[in-house]
């Protein structure tokens, strides 16, 4: 026995009481307790309660400790104790437990000089039942024997505790999904408890799929204090065929790892029904739909393609995925036809990249066309052939291959220290890239034989700019750079490469300008200056019709009289005429999207917009937000570059981040 303190003065003030006996050591002459552990059973624990019978001095409330306690868990229980009479003389006082059932730990504080109150802990119990008597003894003399009992001692508190695994549900009770080959397909379980039994902080969730196919990596969330939950992920990238199992969920103490403390014998067993299948539908075109065939999907970047998306139908079709050991990150795509097409960089620091064709059906590679040195840069695809730059090398230069089987047709030499760009524009027969020495020259092609029609300086020598282009106009942003005159939008005639108007624009700054210039009818041509102001060029009276300034970190896309634009974590609609702000939409929370250029090579992740639904994407998920009610109506966990072919899938190009893989999605 420990703490035990004498007292001259009125009972139970300021008292230290201990607990003795069993595990915690001492008990000897602790009197009558015969507290016994009955074993795993049901029921209330109340129906064991001793009978005991007491002297008037002391009241307890409750009259009993009953508590359904977790298998582990040290629970704290709480008790009000009432002096009924003055205990003369001298007053030790002891709690005596001869099982071991509590511990040490007991406490005790004056509410005043006849009310007390205190609290008991208990042991670290497996499961069973446990019931008996605690004494608390009042004594003259030391309370390991109390030969002098004050009147009425001692007095006998009864407990009954079971300790058990709670009774939980896991939800779902079932899981069964298909998805596509390699997808990256996660389940999330959420375990929840019976009332009255809290999950404390060192209960764990441990799922083990005896198949080995899914794991939570222990990891667990706390949601509240009867609910826990836990995400699975595969733990590989089955092949095509049917998995059926069960996963065994258990709560667990200790060590969640090895479960070292399992709360039941029996674990808890959830079956799955999974399925990994192609879903190569039938590619057939969709009206309104074009060729998705360069940046922002058309000549003019207005990323809008106009057709009515059903958001029920959309499902992976297939993911694609590069051969990490040769091949790094992959710049923006392009489609034509049945065919997707995008380059792709040497892995490990590699010079020069390839070039590759994929089967829109089944996402195989159709062709590769390997380059030696260089960064091989984002093709366009057009006229059955594709076109793409090779930079920053002495061989580099604009290639032309057929569509087909990748075989070259041509290739003119461009010196160039500039590394990375986007897709040519290819219009009708004319192709619009870069070109010298730092890549400030606006060059237009022969789309048949790559023969120059014309040079354009533009003294732009920003990596990543795109030219805008109608029937009669090429539009481009030029820097004041070593030219006389403010910098501004310049509008060149496409047959004869002279430029006609230059809109000043002296606020926008070169180094600011990596998002391009969004021809969005014969009128309105809008500019992003990176972080700083979206600029209304008017065609017409050939002034700047408006500038807001706000935090836009991306190209802006355009329908009708609507403009959708990144701003910070979400995304502004505002109106082409007066840019003025007619409503929001935000990231949920969660979702991380930088607000600076992404990608591993600085390209910036896109949006698409349609007749009814706007299409975004993060680093994390792909959503799409309904153009009427503007909440989510779709999200998908992949993040990436957009695009959207004629046929009607949906690309998310997770390869602009540098992973080199894109998931296609069905739309229809």
């Amino acid at each position: 026995m420990k703490n035990i303190k004498k007292l001259t003065s009125f009972l139970l003030l300021s008292l230290l009481l201990t607990g003795c006996g069993g595990g915690s050591g001492g008990g000897a002459g602790a009197g009558t307790n015969t507290g016994t552990n009955t074993g795993t059973s049901t029921g209330n624990p109340v129906d064991t309660l001793p009978v005991v019978s007491n002297d008037g001095g002391l009241s307890f409330t409750p009259s009993s400790l009953t508590a359904t306690i977790l298998p582990y868990e040290n629970k704290t229980l709480s008790l009000d104790i009432r002096a009924n009479r003055n205990f003369p003389d001298v007053v030790n006082v002891a709690i005596i437990d001869t099982t071991g059932v509590i511990t040490d730990d007991i406490r005790i504080k004056a509410v005043d000089k006849y009310n007390y109150q205190a609290s008991v802990t208990t042991r670290s119990l497996k499961p069973g039942r446990y019931s008996g008597i605690l004494e608390v003894r009042l004594c003259k003399d030391s309370p390991y024997s109390c030969a002098q009992p004050h009147d009425g001692s001692p007095w006998k508190l009864p407990y009954s505790f079971e300790v058990r695994a709670p009774s939980i549900t896991v939800s779902p009770a079932e899981i069964t999904a298909s998805f596509v080959p390699a997808e990256e397909k996660s389940f999330e379980l959420e375990v929840r408890s019976e009332a009255g039994i809290d999950f404390i902080n060192r209960v764990g969730v441990s799922v083990t799929d005896p198949a080995g196919l899914l794991t939570n990596g222990n990891a667990v969330t706390k949601i509240d204090k009867n609910t826990i939950r836990t995400t699975l992920r595969m733990t590989s990238k089955p092949p095509v065929g049917k998995y059926v199992g069960a996963l065994e969920v258990r709560l667990c103490g200790g060590n969640i790892n090895s479960c070292d403390f399992p709360y039941q014998i029996n674990p808890w067993k959830i079956p799955y029904n999974l399925e990994v299948k192609t879903n190569t539908v039938t590619l057939t075109p969709t009206p309104g739909a074009a060729d998705w065939n360069g940046y922002q999907g058309n000549v003019a970047h207005t990323g809008y393609v106009p057709v009515t998306l059903n958001v029920n139908a959309f499902a992976p079709r297939f993911l694609f995925e590069i051969d990490n050991s040769k091949y790094m990150a992959q710049g923006p795509i392009t489609t034509q036809g049945d065919t997707v097409y995008f380059s792709a960089q040497a892995a490990n620091g590699g010079s020069g990249g390839a070039v590759f064709a994929v089967n829109e059906s089944d996402g195989k590679i159709k062709w590769t066309f390997p380059v030696a040195d260089g960064w091989v840069n984002p093709p366009a695809a057009q006229n059955g052939k594709v076109y793409f730059m090779n930079t920053a090398t002495q061989s580099s230069g604009l290639w032309m291959l057929d569509q087909s089987n990748g075989n070259r047709l041509g290739k003119t030499n461009v010196i160039t220290t500039i590394s990375y760009f986007y897709a040519p524009v290819v219009d009708g027969q004319t192709v619009f890239s870069r070109n010298g020495p730092q890549s400030q020259f606006l060059s237009s092609s022969s789309a048949d034989t790559l023969s120059s029609n014309w040079s354009f300086l533009s003294d732009n020598m920003e990596a990543l700019w795109s030219p805008a282009v109608d029937a009669n106009y090429v539009y481009m942003f030029v820097p004041k750079g070593n030219t006389a005159g403010p910098s501004g939008l310049a509008i060149i005639n496409r047959q004869s490469g002279k430029q006609t108007t230059l809109i000043a624009a002296p606020d926008i700054q070169a180094s600011m300008t990596r998002v391009e210039p969004t021809l969005c009818d014969g009128v309105n041509l809008l500019i992003a200056s990176n972080g700083l102001s979206l600029v209304n060029f008017d065609l017409a009276s050939q002034k700047i019709k408006w500038t807001v300034k706000d935090t836009f970190y991306s190209n802006p896309v355009c329908a009708g009289s609507t403009l959708y634009i990144l701003n910070g974590y979400g995304v502004d609609a505002r109106s082409l005429s007066t840019g003025a702000l007619l409503w929001q939409w935000k990231f949920p929370d969660g979702v991380y999207y930088d607000q600076k250029p992404i990608g591993a090579n600085g390209y910036l992740q896109n949006m698409i917009v349609t007749n009814n639904v706007l299409l975004l994407g993060s680093f994390s998920a792909v959503f799409a937000v309904d153009l009427s009610s503007h909440q989510t109506v779709w999200s998908y966990p992949r993040g990436g570059d957009l695009a959207l072919s004629k046929n009607g899938i949906l690309y998310v190009n997770k390869g602009t981040s540098g992973y080199g893989s894109f998931m296609a999605f069905n739309t229809k």
